[in-house]
């Protein structure tokens, strides 16, 4: 509840300065919270380039289409096309992002070669995003389910909000290993022990659109932004991250 109200109040605050200032060229986008690094990136890149606004929030994607049910003015969403399917939003257009990919990562100290090892003695708390909530958690579950590890690992799972918040706990040494999207992966390989990717056999794949909102399809700086989003500038941003 604390997680919502916070981002509750970020996305009113967001929302407030978009509506204050009104000026050409600026939009309000949602996107969720595993796909912050490379929407950062992004975004400073097309606000470099073109000179327009574009404000962004984020958080789970429950949240994400919460809010933007709530506020009018999400313009577009960033996020998996199965929560879009049946979130209850109307939208004029979807474009492809990418193929979201589920890993198991894990904190410096410790040695994982397999995914199966998280069952063993060597491993503790094993943390995966809420799978109510987040696209990553749906997946992990998926792939415990499948892959028959559920039983041996139920007990040791700590389900947490989003990815940014397993990948906080694998940092701090809260967790041992963690299920979080190969985005997140990538953006803190350097201060973890390493990650594989998960079958994805095990798992429904995972189309990471940008969901364009009703009444904002014929917008020309909605177009501008997602014609940015196919340049090679933004291909590039989402290769590194994996997407």
């Amino acid at each position: 509840m604390q997680q919502f109200r916070f981002f509750f109040c970020a996305l009113c605050v967001a929302l407030l300065c978009s509506v204050s200032s009104l000026h050409a060229g600026e939009i309000t986008l949602a996107s969720v919270g595993g796909y912050k690094r490379p929407m950062v990136e992004i975004i400073d890149r097309y606000q470099d380039e073109t000179g327009n606004k574009v404000t962004a929030v984020y958080g789970n994607m429950r949240q994400v289409i919460s809010q933007s049910k709530m506020s009018g003015t999400v313009a577009l969403i960033i996020g998996d096309q199965k929560f879009f399917d049946r979130s209850g939003l109307e939208f004029d257009a979807f474009h492809p992002v990418g193929q979201g990919r589920l890993v198991l990562a894990w904190r410096q100290g410790i040695g994982i070669e397999k995914i199966d090892d998280i069952a063993g003695g060597g491993v503790g708390r094993v943390g995966m995003p809420d799978p109510v909530k987040a696209i990553y958690g749906v997946a992990a579950n998926e792939y415990l389910e499948n892959s028959g590890m559920m039983p041996e690992v139920s007990e040791k799972l700590m389900r947490l909000g989003t990815v940014p918040q397993v990948s906080a706990y694998l940092l701090s040494g809260d967790i041992d290993a963690g299920f979080i999207n190969s985005t997140d992966a990538i953006g803190v390989r350097e201060k973890i022990g390493g990650f594989l990717l998960a079958a994805d056999a095990l798992y429904t794949p995972i189309a990471i659109n940008a969901g364009v909102l009703k009444g904002y399809g014929d917008k020309g700086d909605v177009a501008r932004f997602i014609e940015f989003l196919r340049s090679p500038d933004a291909r590039e941003v989402f290769g590194r991250y994996g997407l």
